[in-house]
């Protein structure tokens, strides 16, 4: 189930809201088939498909934004969002292509794609990192500078958690106490090329706060040097 709410107006320069709701399940009908035809059911059991066990999770998520309309040429944009994913009965896990990922041109742009989180654990290696929760915040200020040519200056914070601890993974599972810590937090600009039937978009961001740190060293922004800007190529605006 998707809802989409858009109070934008076609041509009218003023403030608006972009709302948009998900709702997904998946597996349930297969387990009630379980249910009445399998001789030996039981809860903690897993069942197969076409030898295949399937997967069975819900996963809500949101994406929250609003734009502050300050005239034709400027603006200023917030947005929310997240989601949760979880497996159960005949899952341990949500399937890969179900999971969140934190980092990249859409969200944490100071930060490379799907390398941030779970929580404060921290990778040795550059496989992408996963998580079953996600949070994600972010203000943009848009200008227009030039004919086709717009800025921007923006602020991103977010990661992503497990809901189960793993030995693996320390650090990693969300704890309401300390998810606000374990937030990384980046800066930056952007310059934009808006050709009206697209957008080429190039966001330069810097950290602010690396949640893999020490807790009480996690602000990074008295580090910072030549090799951690990150930049970010993409098509369109980043929401």
């Amino acid at each position: 189930y998707v809802f989409i709410f858009n109070s934008q107006e076609t041509n009218i320069f003023k403030n608006f809201i972009f709302f948009r709701f998900s709702f997904e399940i998946a597996g349930n009908s297969m387990r009630l088939i379980d249910r009445f035809t399998q001789t030996d059911y039981s809860t903690d059991s897993s069942y197969q498909t076409l030898g295949i066990d399937y997967s069975q999770y819900v996963r809500p998520d949101f994406d929250l934004r609003f734009y502050q309309i300050f005239s034709e040429h400027s603006s200023l944009v917030y947005r929310l969002m997240s989601g949760i994913g979880i497996a159960y009965l005949n899952s341990d896990f949500v399937p890969y292509e179900k999971t969140f990922f934190a980092g990249g041109a859409n969200d944490l742009r100071a930060f490379l794609p799907r390398t941030v989180g779970p929580g404060s654990y921290q990778s040795d290696n550059y496989i992408e990192q996963l998580g079953d929760i996600k949070i994600n915040a972010n203000v943009e200020y848009r200008i227009d500078i030039f004919k086709i040519l717009e800025g921007a200056v923006f602020l991103d914070a977010g990661n992503i958690w497990l809901l189960n601890d793993n030995e693996n993974l320390p650090g990693s599972r969300f704890q309401f106490k300390n998810f606000l810590s374990e937030l990384a937090v980046g800066t930056g600009l952007g310059l934009r090329l808006d050709f009206k039937f697209f957008i080429f978009r190039l966001d330069a961001g810097i950290p602010v706060r690396d949640p893999t740190k020490d807790v009480n060293d996690r602000w990074v922004l008295n580090e910072l040097k030549f090799n951690t800007v990150n930049y970010n190529f993409g098509i369109g605006y980043p929401f």
